[in-house]
């Protein structure tokens, strides 16, 4: 809106509707500004969509000046739609109308930013004009001309203010939830500015109201009767609460989340709150919300009864506004915090001065005896006597502090966590406190009301709260100009609530260059945004430059040690409550510490009745003796009895956390005098206890003397196994494996570059050289030399364009594939990054879908291809800013230069997602292929072939991807190959596989000339067995293999009577248990790679990696001895349909009535399945279960084969969760996984296109 405007002018929200043969010059609000000619004066039209219904209405300006495109926004004159009879109202200070244009089919509400009033509205498509769900609406007269020079406006109100009265009311059923009393009810029909500021949070529903013509005002006594006047009502509905993905809702879910609560808390402050401030005013998903004000008059400032109290919480950073701690005042059931530069007395009593203009002037003080709080003329001490203020002070040397310890507690665990959380720099301290105590003001506590209601007796309304998380990633649009493009918006971080701030609901934004501002437009960052590169991009620069800007190195405050401080992260709850007897003459719901407790804290349960506090533990701390220290030294106490009220109940109330004891004890001192001690602080100081008999001995001295024989063997054992434990973890996490591997295959392998040099040297060849220069020329193009600024120019922030760079190390790692050629692969130090999982998570094809393709290669007489991609990840571009100083390995003239990373290089947690995401998109948008979604590294395409007749028939082409290895069934994948080697440098070129992901493949031609695929492992079973026999040389041992398999003394992997659970031999050293482990991981890959033969014994020893025994391994050892025995065992993936015998295939008995049981039940098939083509397969799954196998724990095994025709694709064999009593339960357990099973390979294969014929057999 803009008065100044005196002609509407439409910009590119409006569509140009219709001309009125007239143009005119327009000038600038300044001489100086040149004057634009023969502006066109039109009919324009703009949409805009009242989110309160969902309706969209179209909205017509007559008499505008036409700029369309050339203006970003259009400027509505409101006094030109005032003119023809439309009441506007663009004032926000003016409580008596509404904030909008009041026309009789809508009301259309105003938006603001800075002092910017505006509407937002979107142009309307050809199809808008002609739909008949849009309302049309004038907004201006096209008959009468408008001439902004000769208009008079001053008589033109017709429908002002004081020209409206009530003829009826008509209130609408209301919802239950919403009001309280019948009488909120009725309220709801008045218009808000009746209503009190007390029920300001309420919702206004409807309200019918009648418009009296300005020619006829009523009298008093028309006003009395004015029911019965001939008048036409309409209905003035207030908007109500909206949000959009933008905006969060106010579900249970994200309360929780957001207040870090129980869900059910969650469901009781939605409950005992309210959500009315926010109001949806535009068509976008931009949400203005509207606080509910809590204005009052300075002499309506209440008084708040009840004892409250004061304190400072000293911090160990200085804030970003310079504060070196916070004022704290509360009393046990609502807390808040004031952040404040210094702990003067002049600081306290700003501190007080906010609390009362915030919440009220609370009759009693309770404070500590420091200097801020206590001087007789001081500040502080003059504003307490003005306001009618009790102070009191705390004894000092006395541990008294108040209920409000508990909340400070519950503070700063809360900004601790979240700081910790979300790497929150420590000098945002002061905006992370506050709005921790303004969750905890609005959260239920025990007896289901807030503090802030208890306090205040207002229902708090929580819409601020509820948007945003701490330091959330936001967009906020900054200045006053109404255009909300994303040329507009910046990024920021939202740091809480400014109440004093604007008229809607603004925040406190932390923008980039460490400034804190207050915006009110602001929106969330999400998910969507972050899949930009472009966005991306800016949060990584918004982030460095932040840590930048608040590093807090220089900004750290010393801190006595022992003193009360916000980073105390080990500091514990205790001394929470004054005396007792002053806590019983409180009022009601003030100063209960254990109530405070009880309602911060998840462990209700250790909450202790009056009568177990009577009975149970009444003489658990009578007679014990404490020690307690003193400014004039240590005295010595002995608790004699327990303290009571004048009616003779114990003082205080128990709790099985001693810490939170607060019943009251008297205690004699070794002078003679007698003192009252909370149980609390007797626990803490406890030095000897007294038994019944009156004997007494030092606790101390007891636990350490070691005195009783049952105690005294205990520890030992104790202790040794406690240091055994913790030395193996040591000695495993120390290095890893690469660090500690120092041959492979036989070679001895370098771990640095200088060191593969060396070998090359000592061994007369230049194996490792070779490999380094041909790594080191692929990776080349991952990186260039930042030119201008050395490494520690870049690291101080010289170098702007570096500016939001990490620094990483790379190194080179070197190793000796099974063929025995040196390999070289230069890597990134990627842990040295915090890259998001949206950017580092990739899949890879899984082992299923591999089988499957052979399978359906023969099944289909289709061909197989395979070919690596070389340096795949080089072809992807890096999603992070790093970069690394050259080392050895860039040569010599690069060595020591900045070198800034480009491309996805090997070692950053985000390459493999990117390059699986650039391979995908190649695939999916160049090859034409689709993924399959069951298995998203397999991708499908539908093609032709010809057969003999000529005839064309339809197939799929199947294409496999496990990072940079490509697998392509197809009846021409030449074509396919040739595709991808012009995009991508292919290693070795492309054609029949001999091995795949360590699997040597080969097709064998059967008796009928069909040709089947074959997967072997022995070349990989070989290696291990070499290796093995490495470790053991190394020991000093052999090992020997029979020369057949008739000399052996097994059968199986293991021997059919070794219980592993029973053994009960030593437990390997650190060496030997890394050792144990690497063989596991190699058995198990060759179980991958279709050594289904000792699948079942692997699994079983796995159970046991984490603290093997000598047993254990040489029974792994006898796996290998029994693989070294049959190396070359194999899986053929037959296309052939499974044949069973009679008697099996009529054991099922299909006649029976299974409807009876079952019910008209089918199979669901996947959405997106493709029509089936080719050859049809039959599945078959085979499952059995060892009943009790794990003799010590009684759980059973499951072990399960799927088959695909005759080819084995699914193989299982696991432990079971349960304990079955019967074989019965565990082939029960088993059935239930291999039907899962089942089911998820019979969608695989539909989404793969294959034809299924019937139900799946189970044996």
């Amino acid at each position: 809106m803009d008065s100044r405007a005196d002609t509407c002018c439409l910009g590119k929200n409006f569509r140009h509707d219709g001309e009125t043969g007239d143009v005119c010059n327009v000038r600038g609000f300044h001489g100086s500004f040149d004057t634009l000619t023969d502006v066109p004066i039109v009919r324009g039209v703009t949409g805009w969509t009242d989110q309160t219904t969902g309706q969209s209405y179209l909205l017509y300006v007559n008499q505008g000046l036409w700029f369309g495109d050339k203006l970003d926004h259009s400027l509505w004159n409101p006094n030109q739609i005032r003119h023809f009879g439309i009441p506007v109202s663009d004032d926000p200070y003016d409580n008596s109308r509404r904030f909008g244009i009041d026309h009789e089919k809508v009301f259309i509400p105003f938006q603001t930013r800075g002092a910017t009033v505006f509407v937002d509205t979107f142009r309307p498509t050809e199809a808008d004009l002609t739909d008949t769900r849009f309302i049309k609406i004038e907004l201006t007269d096209g008959e009468t001309e408008w001439d902004p020079q000769k208009v008079l406006m001053a008589n033109n109100r017709p429908y002002s203010s004081q020209n409206r009265s009530v003829s009826a009311i008509e209130v609408e059923a209301y919802d239950e939830e919403t009001y309280t009393s019948e009488f909120d009810a009725h309220l709801s029909g008045i218009s808000g500015n009746y209503v009190p500021p007390v029920m300001a949070e309420r919702i206004i529903k409807t309200a019918s109201t009648s418009l009296v013509p300005p020619d006829r005002r009523p009298t008093d006594s028309e006003i009395k009767q004015v029911s019965q006047a001939a008048v036409t009502p309409r209905t003035i509905t207030v908007s109500e609460i909206l949000s959009t993905h933008r905006h969060n809702s106010t579900k249970p879910e994200r309360v929780s989340k957001l207040f870090g609560i129980s869900l059910e808390r969650a469901r009781w402050t939605l409950h005992t709150t309210t959500q009315n401030g926010i109001t949806r005013t535009s068509r976008g998903p931009l949400t203005r919300r509207f606080p509910h004000s809590n204005v009052r008059f300075r002499s309506q400032e209440p008084k708040l009864s009840g004892k409250f109290y004061m304190d400072w919480v000293q911090s160990n950073t200085k804030s970003i506004h310079n504060h070196t701690g916070a004022f704290f005042i509360g009393n046990g059931r609502y807390v808040d915090c004031y952040p404040q530069q210094r702990h003067t007395s002049s600081d306290a009593t700003d501190a007080l001065a906010s609390f009362v203009m915030d919440v009220g002037t609370p009759e009693r003080l309770k404070v500590d005896s420091a200097a801020e709080f206590t001087g007789h003329n001081s500040d502080f001490v003059s504003y307490a006597r003005k306001h009618g203020i009790d102070v009191s002070y705390a004894e000092p040397h006395r541990h008294e502090i108040g209920p409000i310890d508990v909340q400070i507690r519950e503070a700063k665990k809360r900004w601790q966590e979240g700081k910790c959380t979300k790497d929150i720099p420590k000098r945002l301290w002061n905006y992370g406190i506050k709005h921790a105590t303004q969750i905890m003001q609005v959260t239920p506590m025990e007896g289901r009301r807030t503090g802030f209601e208890e306090v205040t007796g207002k229902t708090p309304d929580i819409s601020e709260l509820l948007d945003f998380e701490f330091y959330d990633l936001v967009w906020y649009w900054n200045g006053v100009h109404p255009s909300l493009g994303d040329d507009a918006k910046d990024l920021g971080r939202w740091l809480g609530i400014s109440k004093k701030v604007g008229t809607g609901m603004t925040y406190f934004i932390l923008t980039r260059n460490g400034k804190v501002i207050s915006e009110s437009t602001v929106q969330h960052v999400t998910q969507e945004d972050m899949r930009n590169d472009d966005t991306r991009a800016k949060v990584d620069q918004f982030n460095a430059e932040v840590k930048e800007r608040l590093n807090d190195e220089n900004f750290e405050i010393p801190v006595p040690e022992g003193s009360n401080n916000l980073d105390d992260t080990a500091q514990e709850i205790r001394l929470l409550a004054e005396i007792a007897n002053q806590q019983q003459t409180t009022t009601t719901g003030n100063g209960d510490p254990d109530a405070v407790q009880k309602a911060y804290t998840s462990n209700i349960e250790d909450n202790i009745t009056d009568g177990e506090d009577e009975f149970a533990q009444l003489d658990s701390l009578i007679g014990a003796t404490v020690k307690l220290d003193r400014p004039d030294g240590t005295v010595y106490g002995k608790v004699k009895k327990r303290v009571t009220d004048d009616k003779g109940k114990g003082v205080g109330n128990a709790n099985k956390n001693p810490l939170l004891d607060t019943r009251e004890y008297e205690v004699e001192l070794t002078d003679g005098t007698y003192e009252k001690y909370q149980a609390n602080v007797i626990a803490e100081n406890i030095y000897a206890q007294t038994d019944d008999e009156g004997r007494e001995s030092l606790l101390l001295a007891e636990i350490c003397g070691h005195r009783k024989d049952a105690f005294k063997w205990w520890v030992p054992h104790t202790l040794r196994t406690r240091n055994r434990i913790i030395q193996k973890a040591r000695v495993i996490k120390k290095a890893a494996k690469y660090w500690r591997t120092t041959n492979k295959f036989g070679i001895e392998l370098p771990h640095s570059v200088k060191e593969a040099l060396e070998l090359d040297k000592k061994n007369g060849n230049t194996f490792w050289r070779d490999a380094l220069m041909k790594e080191m020329k692929n990776v080349r193009v991952a990186f260039y030399a930042h030119e201008g600024h050395t490494a520690d120019q870049v690291r101080r922030g010289e170098a702007k364009t570096l500016i939001g760079f990490n620094e990483i190390k790379c190194h080179i790692i070197f190793d000796v594939k099974m063929d025995f050629t040196r390999k070289a692969r230069f890597v990134a130090g990627g842990h040295l990054t915090d890259a998001p999982a949206c950017m580092t998570y990739s899949s890879v094809v899984s082992r299923d879908s591999v089988r499957l393709a052979f399978m359906i290669a023969a099944l289909n007489d289709l061909k197989v291809s395979a070919t690596d991609v070389g340096n795949a990840y080089l072809n992807a571009e890096c999603r992070e800013k790093v970069w690394f100083q050259a080392g050895l390995e860039c040569g010599a003239e690069d060595e020591g230069k900045v070198m800034v990373i480009t491309r996805a290089l090997y070692g950053l947690k985000s390459s493999g997602a990117a390059w699986r995401a650039m391979f995908s998109d190649f695939i999916i948008k160049t090859l034409g292929f689709a993924s399959t979604i069951v298995d998203q590294d397999v991708y499908r395409r539908k093609s032709f072939y010809q057969d003999t007749n000529g005839t064309s028939i339809p197939y799929y082409e199947l294409l496999l991807v496990y990072v940079d290895d490509v697998l392509l069934i197809s009846k021409n994948p030449d074509e396919v190959m040739d595709q991808i080697g012009k995009t991508f440098r292919l290693k070795e070129g492309y054609g029949k596989p001999t091995t795949y992901l360590g699997a040597e493949t080969y097709q064998h031609v059967a008796e009928d000339g069909s040709t089947r695929w074959v997967l072997g492992s022995g070349k990989y079973v070989k290696n291990i067995v070499e290796q093995v026999k490495e470790m053991l040389e190394q020991d000093g041992r052999s090992f020997k293999v029979p020369n057949s398999e008739k000399k052996q003394d097994n059968v199986g992997p293991l021997h059919p009577d070794y219980k592993p659970e029973l053994d009960t031999s030593d437990l390997l050293d650190a060496d030997l248990h890394a050792r144990y482990q690497q063989i596991i991981g190699m058995l198990r890959w060759a179980v991958e790679l279709g050594r289904i033969d000792i699948q079942i014994d692997v699994a079983i020893m796995s159970q046991y990696l984490a603290a093997p025994r000598i047993g254990h391994l040489e029974a792994v050892y006898g796996i290998v001895r029994y693989l070294a025995i049959r190396p070359d065992r194999r899986l053929m993936m037959s296309p052939t349909k499974v044949e069973y015998p009679e008697a099996v295939e009529n054991s099922f008995n299909s006649n029976a009535n299974w409807k009876e049981f079952y019910g008209e039940v089918i199979e669901e098939d996947p959405a997106g399945m493709p029509t089936p083509l080719g050859q049809s397969v039959r599945v078959g799954t085979f499952l059995d279960a060892d009943h009790a196998g794990n003799v010590v724990t009684r759980r059973s095994h499951t072990g399960i084969f799927i088959f695909v025709n005759n080819s084995l694709i699914v193989q299982y064999s696991k432990k079971q969760n349960t304990v079955e009593s019967a074989t019965f339960g565990a082939e029960m357990v088993a059935m239930r996984v291999a039907r899962d099973l089942t089911v998820a390979l019979r969608i695989k294969l539909k989404m793969f296109g294959v034809p299924i014929d019937g139900p799946a057999d189970f044996f």
